[in-house]
């Protein structure tokens, strides 16, 4: 996997957390929108400068942005995990709730019985 493609990689898992539009994240990077954009799909071509930028805005070491640090399908499985804590943020009060009853019965089957 080549250094374009795991920082497209990271910076798609993070902007997934932020929720936020392309211009307002772009903005807060420091970046055009249209540099942005072709960072994500793997195309841009950052200096190594640009890259410490980056990391120092996403709060993660630059050899974590050029590397991935994480396996592709740990990846997929984080921005699943993302999505859906986005979908159940966006559910009602109500269902919120009691999708965490759920969540904490589920939990405490795992509790190792002494």
């Amino acid at each position: 996997m080549g250094m374009q493609k795991n920082i497209a990689d990271v910076l798609c898992a993070k902007r997934r957390l932020s929720g936020k539009s392309i211009e307002t994240w772009a903005a807060e990077l420091g970046i055009s929108p249209s540099t942005l954009q072709d960072y994500l799909k793997g195309i841009g071509n950052p200096t190594i400068h640009m890259v410490e930028h980056l990391a120092e805005k996403l709060g993660v070491e630059p050899l974590a942005l050029l590397s991935g640090d994480m396996e592709p399908e740990k990846y997929q499985i984080a921005l699943l995990l993302l999505d859906s804590i986005k979908a159940i943020s966006d559910l009602p009060q109500p269902k919120r709730l009691r999708f965490a009853e759920l969540f904490l019965d589920l939990v405490q089957l795992w509790e190792v019985e002494d």
